[in-house]
């Protein structure tokens, strides 16, 4: 599941999907990273499996180089890693596609929070 959903809100919001501007772009679930050797791969800890959350850090490659997202309104669509996660040096980022959100309204995360 994914965990940046709440990013920008306050900390005393409780995140509800009532939150969510863009609900066909939003991000719910996603294919997680389980296996070290998965590629492609943006990270320098290439052992480190996913858990329970989800975001681009964790995220599975291992659909022909992609991953399958689930997104608040119910459909599913396929995406390749290289499309979904922009390499920071470090770790996958958000590269901020408005048809990929991790966020409730949008802003990549990282971002100054509009």
């Amino acid at each position: 599941m994914n965990y940046k959903g709440n990013y920008g809100l306050p900390a005393t919001a409780t995140f509800t999907a009532r939150y969510v501007r863009h609900s066909s772009a939003f991000v719910l679930f996603a294919d997680a990273r389980t296996h070290a050797s998965e590629a492609p791969y943006y990270g320098t800890t290439p052992n480190t499996p996913a858990c329970s959350h989800i975001y681009t850090t964790r995220l599975s490659s291992r659909h022909n180089a992609g991953a399958d997202l689930t997104f608040l309104d119910g459909h599913a669509a396929y995406y390749k890693y290289s499309y979904i996660c922009t390499n920071t040096g470090t770790s996958a980022g958000d590269p901020g596609r408005p048809d990929i959100n991790w966020t409730y309204n949008g802003a990549t995360v990282g971002s100054p929070i509009p």
